[in-house]
C-alpha cells in the first residue's frame, strides 16, 4: 500500500516502475512450496516485463549480472580502504564546488556559521564544508503537511535556529553556460526560481516557514547566482485583517495594495480535500489544487497549506531583492480545483492579512 501511495500521490510517469520493482521484491522475500512456486514465478516474470514496459528501458541495457557484481565489489573496496576512498571524496566534493560556482563573498559570510541550504540543494553544505544547521524538514517541497510548516518556522524563529541562510538558484551558470546564464535578467530568473518541483510555487511550498525567514533574516549579499541571509531580531508586526470574502471555485479577485513596509498575505479555506474527495485520497491523490496569478501565471499548490499564510504583495523594498524574492508580486489572485472522480468544486474563504515589516536589529 505504501508503494501504491508512493507512485499515485505524486505522479509522473517515471515513477511507474517503482511500485511493480516494489511488489518484486516483496514476493521474492516468501519461501514458495510447491504449486505456490509456479504463482510465484507468474508474478515475477509479470513485474518484470510491467516494470521495463513502464520505464521504456532496454532489457540488454539493464540487466548486466556481471557487471552489477563487479560494481558492488568495487564499492566495498571504496567503503572499507581509506587510501582509494579520500581521493574520490576530494575530486566529488572539486567537481560540485565548480558546478556550483560559490563566490568567495558570500562564502566568507557563512563559514564558521550555523547554515540551513534553501530551498534544497542540501549537497553544498558538505562540498564546501559548512556548518549545516538544517530545519527539521530541510528540502522545502517535503514540508508538505501544516504541522511541518510550522515545525519548520518555528526554528527559523528560534534563536536556536540556523545564524545564516544560504538561498540557491534553480539554474546555475555551469548547466547553461556563462554567457547563456549572463543574458538572463533578473525578472527571467526571479521567474525560474519562484519554480518549485511538479510545477508549484516555491514560496508556497512551506507559507508559514517563508514568511518566518522574511520576519527573521535579511539579505546580506544578494547576487545573480545566490543570496545570504542574516538572522535579525523578529521585525514583522502582528498581522492584522484587513478583508474577507468567499469566492467560487476559480474566481479572480484583487489583492489589496500594501502600504509602504507591508506585505499582503491571504489564508485560503476550503481547498482542503473534504467528503468524497478525502475518500479519493485514500487511494489515490486529491485532484491538482491551482493558484493563478494575474490571470496568466498558474502553479500547483498542496491544498493543505493553503491556509498557512500565502504571501501575494509586497511594498517596493520590504521583499527581499530579486532574483530571489519571495513575493509573485500578484495584482489578482484565484484558486480552482481540478474536477474529476469524486472531487467537485466548491465556494472558497479568502481571508486577506497585512504585516508591517521593518528594519531588524542584526543578532
Amino acid at each position: 500500500f505504501a508503494l501504491w501511495k508512493q507512485t499515485f500521490v505524486r505522479y509522473d510517469p517515471a515513477r511507474d516502475p517503482y511500485l511493480f520493482t516494489g511488489v518484486l521484491s516483496v514476493i521474492l522475500a516468501f519461501r514458495w512450496r510447491g504449486q505456490e512456486r509456479v504463482y510465484a514465478l507468474a508474478a515475477v516474470g509479470a513485474l518484470v516485463g510491467m516494470t521495463f514496459l513502464m520505464s521504456g528501458a532496454r532489457f540488454d541495457s539493464k540487466v548486466r549480472p556481471v557487471a552489477a557484481v563487479e560494481g558492488i565489489v568495487d564499492d566495498v573496496r571504496t567503503v572499507f580502504d581509506a587510501d582509494r576512498r579520500e581521493p574520490i571524496l576530494a575530486y566529488s566534493q572539486a567537481t560540485r564546488r565548480s558546478a556550483y560556482g560559490l563566490d568567495a563573498r558570500a562564502l566568507e559570510l557563512i563559514k564558521g556559521m550555523r547554515v540551513h541550504v534553501h530551498p534544497w540543494e542540501i549537497a553544498i553544505a558538505w562540498a564546501y564544508g559548512l556548518e549545516w544547521d538544517p530545519l527539521p524538514v530541510f528540502q522545502s517541497y517535503a514540508a508538505q503537511a501544516p504541522a511541518l510548516d510550522d515545525r519548520n518556522a518555528r526554528r527559523v524563529a528560534s534563536p536556536e535556529g540556523p545564524e545564516r541562510i544560504l538561498v540557491h538558484p534553480r539554474t546555475y551558470a555551469s548547466a547553461i553556460g556563462d554567457e547563456a546564464f549572463a543574458e538572463l535578467t533578473r525578472e527571467e530568473l526571479q521567474r525560474q526560481n519562484a519554480q518549485s518541483i511538479d510545477g508549484r510555487f516555491l514560496s508556497y511550498d512551506q507559507p508559514a516557514t517563508t514568511l518566518a525567514m522574511l520576519c527573521n533574516f535579511e539579505p546580506l549579499r544578494t547576487t545573480r547566482s545566490y543570496q545570504v541571509l542574516g538572522r535579525v531580531a523578529e521585525r514583522c508586526a502582528e498581522p492584522r485583517e484587513i478583508r474577507s470574502l468567499t469566492v467560487d471555485d476559480g474566481e479572480s479577485v484583487p489583492v489589496p495594495r500594501p502600504r509602504g513596509d507591508e506585505i499582503v498575505f491571504a489564508r485560503v479555506h476550503g481547498l482542503e480535500p473534504s467528503g468524497l474527495d478525502r475518500l479519493r485520497t485514500l487511494v489515490y491523490h486529491a485532484s491538482r489544487r491551482r493558484v493563478t496569478f494575474d490571470s496568466e501565471r498558474t502553479y500547483r499548490i498542496v491544498p493543505g497549506l493553503a491556509s498557512q499564510g500565502l504571501i501575494l504583495r509586497a511594498a517596493r523594498g520590504v521583499d527581499f531583492p530579486k532574483p530571489f524574492a519571495t513575493s509573485p508580486d500578484a495584482h489578482s489572485v484565484s484558486f480552482s480545483r481540478d474536477a474529476g472522480f469524486l472531487s467537485s468544486p466548491g465556494d472558497l474563504e479568502i481571508e486577506f492579512f497585512t504585516v508591517a515589516v521593518g528594519r531588524g536589529r542584526r543578532e
